[in-house]
């Protein structure tokens, strides 16, 4: 290789490390030339190498080949072979068109601009410094979501995590040793990345290191007062939040403390669940259910709860899940942004207001609640990727303790390229629990279950469903979870 190809090369890498982007993105096992091929098919663009020039005598060539899509023609690069210099063309054109992507959209805001306005800008922000690379916009996803960290004494918003994608796994790569991501919507990916960074933050505690986290008075740890976590989601969650009509009016006012509570059809409020590898979601039954093994084995589709349900039992139980509860007290978030389409009083409804007349008569023990977080619309918009030959790699997640970039494929529920078991897997999870909390002979389902009060307050919540909407919450069968 020559040393106008490592110079090149190194520029590149230094570009994206200057970002804090993953320098590698080998992860797509290509290179310039195939990527540019891509980006020109998918764009509709015509792509040409030319060779401007050739010198030098018949032993010792010099070629300059010049890299063009449409009328755009880009440096041309010179060396010994027609190929070498191509390369070259192609390495050159890549790192401008990633500039391009860099510049194009910073999705700036001002210092009046709404909390969430602040919250979409910090997610999309870090969404497109990850994508200074052409090769991100193959992915082809359609729901971008992230976690915002924001420390009050700073006014400072972080990014935790964020994900994009939309689709789940079928029945026939369902994983007994918790080896397969079963939901690859982005909302998921993105809750499951900002996890890894819990488990982070309590051994940094554990370490006498700066942490979010610090004591509570019954011995576990809580989120710090001056720490608040936010959510963003680009499109309405799949499920209640997205049962209302354009015809209904469309609130994008500022932040509100009261909710609204909207019901004006009998499917509102119903629990739902996602199609497999399809789009949408249809409600459940009247009571709540395991779907078994060998019910799916007999053909019986694989029902995955909707994200709109999701995120309202994030709203009841926390973020935190089952497991870590034994480590951690709920944590709460304080607000979620939502993209579109976006209406105030519906969205309410389906992200925390749906039983609220049933907790106030039936109380969750402390330290759980009825989280009420603030809901608002952003008008800063995310072009969402929808090309009709997207490929297989379609969810992507990211976060600030691995500081790299994964991509899942969601039919499998495992890592690209080489079906590699993805960091976000129960089993990984549970590597990470029992690094702080050593466990004797215990399966995963069994720490689960033992988080006594977390495991009482999820059976309420699925009587509050049964009783007011006439639906019941879908339960994976147990012994996917019955690993060691």
């Amino acid at each position: 290789m020559s040393e106008t190809l490592q110079t090149i090369e190194q520029s590149y890498v230094d570009f994206l490390e200057e970002f804090g982007s993953d320098p590698s993105f080998t992860i797509l096992s290509k290179n310039c030339l195939s990527l540019l091929h891509e980006y020109a098919q998918l764009n509709g663009q015509i792509l040409r190498f030319q060779v401007i020039s050739q010198s030098g005598q018949s032993h010792q060539p010099n070629f300059a080949v010049a890299v063009l899509l449409n009328d755009r023609q880009f440096p041309a690069e010179f060396a010994s072979t027609k190929r070498e210099a191509s390369l070259q063309a192609a390495y050159k054109a890549f790192y401008q068109l990633s500039l391009d992507a860099k510049h194009n959209q910073r999705f700036l805001v001002d210092d009046n601009c709404t909390l969430f306005d602040r919250i979409a800008s910090t997610v999309l922000s870090a969404y497109r410094d990850l994508c200074v690379s052409v090769q991100l916009e193959l992915i082809g996803c359609k729901v971008l979501a992230g976690f915002v960290q924001e420390k009050c004494e700073e006014q400072a918003f972080n990014i935790v995590s964020l994900a994009t994608g939309n689709k789940c796994v079928g029945g026939s790569v369902l994983s007994s040793h918790g080896l397969v991501v079963h939901d690859s919507h982005a909302e998921q990916l993105a809750r499951r990345g900002f996890l890894r960074y819990l488990y982070e933050q309590i051994e940094c505690f554990n370490q006498n290191r700066e942490s979010i986290f610090e004591k509570s008075d019954g011995g576990k740890l809580k989120l710090k007062s001056t720490i608040r976590i936010h959510f963003y989601t680009s499109f309405a969650p799949c499920g209640d939040s997205a049962l209302f009509s354009s015809r209904d009016q469309i609130y994008e006012g500022s932040i509100r403390d009261e909710h609204e509570f909207y019901l004006t059809a009998r499917v509102q409020g119903q629990l739902r669940s996602k199609i497999e590898n399809g789009e949408g979601a249809i409600p459940t039954e009247s009571k709540s259910s395991i779907l078994y093994l060998d019910a799916i084995a007999n053909g019986k589709h694989v029902r995955h709860m909707s994200c709109s349900d999701k995120i309202f039992r994030w709203n009841v139980l926390g973020i935190q899940g089952a497991l870590l509860s034994h480590l951690i007290e709920p944590i709460y978030l304080h607000s979620i942004t939502i993209g579109f389409p976006y209406h105030y009083g519906h969205l309410c409804r389906a992200l925390c207001c749906r039983l609220q007349e049933y907790f106030h008569s039936n109380r969750l023990p402390d330290p759980y609640r009825l989280n009420h977080p603030r809901i608002g619309h952003t008008n800063l918009k995310w072009k969402e990727v929808t090309n009709q030959t997207t490929n297989s790699y379609d969810s992507l997640n990211w976060n600030i303790q691995d500081k790299t970039i994964e991509l899942i494929e969601p039919s499998v529920g495992k890592r690209r390229p080489n079906n590699e078991v993805s960091r976000l897997c129960k089993k990984n999870f549970f590597e990470l629990f029992k690094t702080i909390r050593p466990v004797d002979r215990k399966t995963y389902y069994q720490m689960k279950q033992s988080s006594t009060i977390y495991q009482q307050c999820k059976e309420k919540m699925f009587r509050g469903f049964e009783l007011y909407y006439l639906t019941g919450w879908i339960s994976k069968d147990p012994s996917l979870s019955m690993f060691l």
